[in-house]
């Protein structure tokens, strides 16, 4: 493996983020531990797989509306980057 690949692999996904984008800011003010304390509570899995991840959805919510976008685009921007 070059040593650039080696590098990227190992440092850290927050220093390889833009901390002047949008929704890097957004996510260092919303209070994670309420969004996941809340609807956990209340949307426990029952049945089939496990629930998503409120963090997940809310933060696919907020790329959504961010972009004005479709669940599938955001989806699949999400996943992309």
């Amino acid at each position: 493996m070059s040593e650039r690949v080696s590098d990227t692999f190992s440092q850290p996904l927050v220093e390889r983020l833009n901390p002047r984008h949008e929704l890097f800011r957004l996510a260092g003010v919303m209070d994670w531990g309420l969004i996941e304390a809340s609807p956990s509570k209340r949307f426990a899995s029952t049945t089939g797989g496990p629930a998503l991840l409120p963090r997940l959805v809310v933060g696919l919510l907020c790329l959504k509306h961010a972009c004005d976008c479709s669940d599938e685009v955001a989806v699949n921007t999400w996943f992309e980057n």
